[in-house]
């Protein structure tokens, strides 16, 4: 299984540092996202903001389709009927063509939180 979360690094001197989010899996911890390639943020809220940015700027789909059902956009406020959605790790985001856009997805998405996965 694979433990996704924002852990504290240690720094040269054996003592708590910044934060990374990473990934866990048996005994081996590593970075994951952009934080795999900077250095670590000063706060556990700023690796979390991190993934979440990670995730909407790499593997948002605004292009996925329902075949032969229609459905409400969940743009608060639209009566649009779609099937349209948008996806970001497996969480969908059923909206209308004119609604179905980053800014959206974003606004909605919130941040990433802490996930386990086994792929």
């Amino acid at each position: 299984m694979n433990y996704y979360q924002p852990r504290q690094v240690l720094g040269a001197d054996g003592e708590p540092g910044g934060w990374h989010y990473t990934c866990r899996n048996d005994s081996r911890i590593w970075p994951v996202g952009d934080c795999a390639t900077h250095a670590p943020h000063a706060t556990q809220a700023e690796a979390y903001e991190c993934w979440t940015n990670y995730l909407l700027s790499n593997r948002l789909r605004l292009d996925r389709q329902e075949h032969d059902v229609k459905r409400p956009c969940k743009f608060e406020g639209c009566n649009e009927w779609t099937q349209g959605f948008a996806e970001v790790d497996g969480r969908i985001f059923r909206l209308c063509d004119e609604h179905r856009t980053a800014e959206v997805v974003r606004q909605l998405f919130g941040t990433a939180g802490d996930a386990v996965s086994s792929w």
